[in-house]
């Protein structure tokens, strides 16, 4: 009996990660999900191994930088929407003055 697929999750991927599914699933004939879930199965089956533990915690050292300097990438457009805005007020005072 088939068992029902009832659930989705979508997660973001690298480029290489997804190419390299996409060639895997090509090399044997199989769609890109049919092979993301064999994937997925065979990693839970090993949840508990070093070399997961291991994997986990690389994607999650990934994930924090990533988060941080999209924070600072944020901050630094902020700074400069501030700065900008700061340089327009000076001008539309200086215009001010020459017009008044």
């Amino acid at each position: 009996m088939s068992r029902s697929l009832d659930a989705k999750q979508t997660i973001a991927l690298r480029t290489e990660d997804r190419e390299s599914i996409s060639q895997q699933a090509r090399s044997r004939r199989i769609g890109n999900g049919l092979l993301a879930r064999a994937c997925l199965r065979y990693g839970l089956q090993r949840i508990d191994s070093p070399e997961f533990e291991e994997l986990v915690a690389e994607e999650a050292a990934d994930e924090r930088e990533r988060i941080s300097a999209a924070g600072r990438a944020n901050v630094a457009r902020r700074w400069d929407a501030k700065d900008n805005d700061k340089e327009n007020d000076y001008v539309q005072q200086q215009e001010g003055r020459a017009h008044g």
